[in-house]
């Protein structure tokens, strides 16, 4: 069975006790460790609050991280939607360097279609504005 680290189970209790910026200074003195010593447990304690008890935190560059409410968690997520997006033009842009459509088998021609609409729809999708 899967067992945290120690490290790890402390930084979440320390993220658990902060409900609003928790600065990297804060962390250090902490756990007596640099940051860059904690890189890989600060990831996994962050990822462990998002997806177990709904805590999300962000990074704010050079200071530490916020604590996010409810209306944040929902802003955060345009972030995704521009990956997502992205990732569906580069899609696009690669099936469409297929030369000659016809000369592939009927399976490779059917998923090529497939993966085409499947991109585009996501593409379409993704750059309409929402009010």
């Amino acid at each position: 069975m899967f067992k945290r680290s120690p490290t790890t189970l402390k930084l979440c209790e320390i993220f658990r006790s902060c409900n609003g910026q928790l600065s990297y200074e804060v962390i250090e003195k902490e756990m007596g460790q640099s940051i860059d010593d904690l890189r890989a447990a600060l990831h996994s304690a962050r990822k462990y609050l998002e997806r177990d008890e709904a805590i999300v935190f962000e990074c704010i560059r050079g200071v530490g991280y916020k604590r996010l409410n409810d209306s944040e968690k929902v802003e955060s997520t345009k972030t995704f939607t521009r990956k997502i997006r992205r990732t569906a033009n580069n899609g696009v842009t690669r099936i469409n360097t297929v030369e000659d459509r016809q000369a592939l088998s009927n399976d490779d021609q059917l998923m090529a279609t497939i993966q085409e609409t499947a991109l585009l729809s996501i593409q379409r999708s993704l750059n309409t504005k929402l009010t």
